[in-house]
């Protein structure tokens, strides 16, 4: 398969603390990864690095990190958060209608001619299954709707961007089973439009819907290969000692 991103030796600090430590993965195309491993081993500060959100408390000490063959360190960081889309774990709809929710990173980005926003508005939408549920309350307050609706609109808010790579921290946390299924059903469809990249504590769910898996440990990457395998044949001790725990 064709990688979208590169990750190359990539080490980040908080003061004298290691938080990331020589990290190197490669996340393909139009695939869906999972990145499972205990609480404190580095996978949300991976996820926020990939879209420079690590913050001044967090430190690049090495490597770089390769989007399309440039280093994204390298790139304005609009560009890159522009092709890089980031959920947070909590959906975070801003205290807006569900229209200027979705219009937002659009005039952000100076994507402002009113046919294309409503282009967009609704493309995006469909994609996570929305449009139908909200159509007839584009002008109410975003906060009205539900937690998995909520969850959604933010998905949706980032793909009005028509972002190569999306980064999902922990989605579902929040959610019941049902809007859980819903949100893994919208991934699973929506990598056919980019390429997925999801932090997550629910080994289930990473098997439900994930290609590809890492198991991560320590602040590196300790395994990594087609989700199947690392789930029935993991070749790491560790990674096998964790299986077993949380199983």
């Amino acid at each position: 398969m064709e990688r979208e991103i590169s990750i190359q030796n990539v080490s980040v600090s908080a003061g004298k603390k290691d938080i990331l430590q020589k990290v190197n993965l490669d996340i393909y195309k139009h695939a869906v990864t999972a990145v499972i491993g205990m609480s404190g081993c580095g996978k949300t500060t991976l996820l926020r690095t990939l879209n420079r959100m690590h913050g001044p408390a967090l430190h690049l000490s090495s490597g770089q990190i390769l989007l399309g063959g440039c280093n994204i360190f390298g790139m304005p960081i609009g560009d890159v958060r522009k092709q890089i889309g980031l959920i947070q774990q909590q959906p975070t709809v801003f205290p807006f209608s569900v229209r200027k929710n979705m219009t937002y990173a659009l005039n952000y980005h100076g994507i402002t001619a009113k046919e294309e926003q409503e282009e967009r508005l609704e493309e995006a939408l469909r994609q996570v299954g929305l449009y139908e549920e909200v159509k007839n309350r584009l002008s109410e307050g975003a906060a009205a709707l539900s937690g998995g609706q909520q969850q959604r609109l933010c998905i949706a808010r980032a793909l009005t961007l028509r972002p190569k790579v999306l980064l999902l921290d922990e989605p579902c946390s929040a959610l019941d089973i049902k809007n859980t299924l819903i949100v893994e059903r919208t991934l699973k469809k929506l990598k056919e439009n980019c390429t997925i990249v999801i932090v997550t504590h629910n080994l289930s769910q990473a098997k439900r819907i994930a290609d590809f898996a890492v198991y991560m440990e320590g602040g590196t990457v300790v395994e990594t290969k087609e989700s199947g395998q690392l789930f029935s044949q993991p070749a790491d001790k560790r990674t096998r000692e964790y299986m077993s725990y949380i199983q």
